[in-house]
This record gives structure tokens, C-alpha cells and sequence, in this order.
């Protein structure tokens, strides 16, 4: 599930579908990386690709199984957040907005 808070259409609850998600453990003492990627289709038929990207400190990520991360990750600029839209209609066709991620926590649990 996705929250989603707008200044136009306020705070929604959205099942999301067809995520990707990878993981990179960096170098000793460089940090970590996640990237998230998934459809949004609030606005169908215009759907928008959003990706997320953020840098968590080294030592986040243990081991390359799937597992709960060392400690939840407060989410801090540069981390930052882009929506496109690739199917829009013109002149909107490609367009992209990036912007930094004000704040937040990024955790991996068990369930």
C-alpha cells in the first residue's frame, strides 16, 4: 500500500502494482542505495512512472539475501523522488519532475 499526501487532493491510500525494487550494498564505508519504481495510475489513462532513489548509510544493507535492514533509514535531500509521464498526451508526452525528499523514514521489516 502507498500513501499519497497532495496539496490537491489530500492524504489517499493506493494498492500499488507491479513494483520494482532493488537494493545495492555500497563499497566499506559508502553508503547503501534503494530505488523504487512503480506505476501510478490515479490520473488513468495518463498513468506516471514514479521512481524513487535514496542513499542510506553504510552498513544499512547486511547481506544480499533479502532481510530487515540494520536500522530504519531517515529519509534526508539528496534522496529525491521523480514522477513522468510517457504516455501523455502532447505536450506533456515524456515530461518529468524530480524533487528532493523533504523527509521521512525508509524501513525493512519482517512480515
Amino acid at each position: 500500500m502507498l500513501t499519497v499526501t497532495s496539496g490537491l487532493f489530500g492524504t489517499h491510500t493506493y494498492q500499488v502494482l507491479g513494483v520494482s525494487l532493488f537494493l545495492a550494498a555500497g563499497p566499506p564505508g559508502k553508503p547503501d542505495w534503494s530505488y523504487l519504481a512503480f506505476p501510478f495510475d490515479l490520473f488513468a489513462p495518463d498513468n506516471l512512472t514514479i521512481r524513487a532513489i535514496v542513499a542510506m548509510p553504510a552498513g544499512t544493507i547486511t547481506t544480499p539475501a533479502i532481510r530487515p535492514f540494520a536500522a530504519p533509514v531517515t529519509l534526508t535531500p539528496p534522496d529525491r523522488v521523480t514522477y513522468a509521464c510517457p504516455a501523455c498526451p502532447p505536450p506533456y508526452t515524456g515530461n518529468s519532475t524530480t524533487l528532493a525528499i523533504a523527509g521521512g523514514t525508509l524501513s525493512a521489516t519482517e512480515q
